[in-house]
């Protein structure tokens, strides 16, 4: 996956980067009406010495795009559904438990944190344009 953005700051070794969204319609979206997306900011590994106010080429890899929507929506569902399949015998119970069962998982997440930063890095690759 690749996308450009701007370099609005840089802080140690990454950059924040704002982007923008990619709409469901591509570049002719006059009749969806769906264009108005706001710029999304990005933290990413800066390979490319890039400055605050350049323009610059995010990459990440398809793979770990997929990976990461099934690390943080597929599983936590599936937990979730998990604790309301339990056999006990009152329906809040077992919602209390599916809930229980995502809470857990979030705070395993939030321990692996620097893990799965370096694992799922957005890289900074290529200056495109130099600030003036």
């Amino acid at each position: 996956m690749t996308n450009t953005g701007i370099v609005k700051s840089v802080k140690n070794n990454y950059v924040i980067v704002e982007t923008k969204r990619t709409s469901a319609c591509g570049d002719s979206c006059a009749g969806c009406g769906m264009c108005n997306v706001k710029p999304h900011l990005v933290q990413a590994l800066n390979k490319a010495n890039a400055k605050e106010g350049d323009i610059v080429k995010l990459y990440m890899k398809d793979r770990s795009v997929l990976s990461a929507a099934f690390l943080f929506y597929i599983i936590p569902l599936l937990l979730l559904i998990s604790g309301f399949l339990l056999p006990i015998g009152r329906e809040t119970v077992s919602i209390l438990l599916g809930l229980g069962f995502m809470c857990v998982y979030f705070v395993i997440l939030h321990v692996f944190n620097k893990l799965i930063i370096t694992k799922f890095a957005v890289l900074a690759v290529e200056v495109l344009q130099n600030t003036l």
